[in-house]
């Protein structure tokens, strides 16, 4: 009884090649299933990093003029009650100067002597320019 069988059971021969095709898109599933997947390992793997990255000290912060920002914010205390040593006082106002985040602290600076015209002089100097 090995040979066809005796009654039609419904079954056709495939076309010829559909094997084939089938096959074809078979494997063409598997290849994009598997992108996709490691698409998806890639940005889970990327956004585990930018979060380490993010939690770690330090990121994030802007380092304009020698100081970051949490140093800016550390010297505050000392800076609106005007103890900030001059070193540390000029690196404050080089950050804020150019660090987009600080800057609204400005307001906390002691006016610049140099930006208000008053130069240092010798005794007696505030006089003559008053008589002139």
């Amino acid at each position: 009884m090995v040979g066809t069988p005796k009654e039609p059971s419904g079954w056709e021969a495939c076309p010829e090649g559909e094997l084939a095709r089938v096959a074809g898109r078979l494997r063409r599933r598997r290849r994009v299933g598997a992108a996709v997947r490691a698409v998806a390992a890639v940005a889970v793997i990327l956004l585990a990093i930018t979060t380490i990255y993010l939690q770690w000290p330090g990121s994030g912060e802007y380092n304009y003029g020698g100081i970051t920002c949490i140093e800016v914010h550390n010297a505050l205390p000392a800076l609106k009650a005007g103890t900030l040593d001059e070193k540390t006082l000029a690196r404050v106002r080089a950050h804020l100067k150019k660090c987009p985040l600080c800057e609204p602290l400005s307001h906390f600076l002691p006016p610049n002597p140099t930006q208000t015209g008053s130069l240092p002089c010798r005794d007696g100097c505030a006089r003559d320019i008053a008589n002139r």
